[in-house]
């Protein structure tokens, strides 16, 4: 009887250690493939923000940032996220994927043009955020699951250049 009780405690064992290693993964709920729940509005939403974002500003400062707002307003369709042990991987519509490590919290890295940026990283339970900060500009991607269906994506984008941070909330459901 004792030979049979020795692997099933190993099993036991292992089974725990895997779900020890699993445990970012297991307690955050935002891993998967997440699809934009009501994209009619969504024009709304994100034209409301770049409205308010350009609002006080002269002509000539709205005519040079017009490019750079529009490049900056830009809805994902569909996220795909992924929370493992030691890296988030986050990846929007059809664009490069995007890993961060969830050990160093804080990634310094530079681009193919020169700018240097540092990224933080948290995460609880139910939200994921992602900082990254350039010579003048600050970006915040943030993931909040508000149950096991929807989550809200926050985008908010700081700049020097803008008299009002652009930001915007959009709601999307697990495909």
């Amino acid at each position: 009887m004792r030979e049979a009780k020795i692997p099933v405690m190993l099993c036991v064992i292992n089974i725990l250690l895997v779900m020890g290693a699993n445990i970012a993964t297991a307690e955050n709920g935002l891993s998967g493939k997440w699809s934009l729940q009501d994209q009619k509005n969504t024009l709304t939403v994100v034209g409301t923000a770049v409205d308010e974002a350009e609002s006080n500003m002269n002509l000539i400062i709205w005519l040079f940032n017009q490019s750079f707002i529009k490049n900056e307003a830009r809805v994902c369709k569909v996220w795909r996220l992924l929370l493992k042990e030691k890296e988030f991987i986050w990846k929007c519509d059809d664009q490069k994927t995007q890993k961060i490590s969830t050990i160093a919290k804080r990634l310094e890295s530079t681009k193919e043009d020169g700018t240097k940026i540092e990224s933080t990283f948290t995460f609880t339970a139910n939200h994921i955020s992602i900082i990254e900060k350039a010579d003048f500009i600050e970006r915040t991607n943030a993931w909040t699951k508000i149950s096991d269906n929807q989550m809200e994506y926050t985008y908010i984008m700081k700049s020097a250049n803008l008299p009002k941070p652009l930001m915007w909330t959009l709601v999307y459901k697990r495909q």
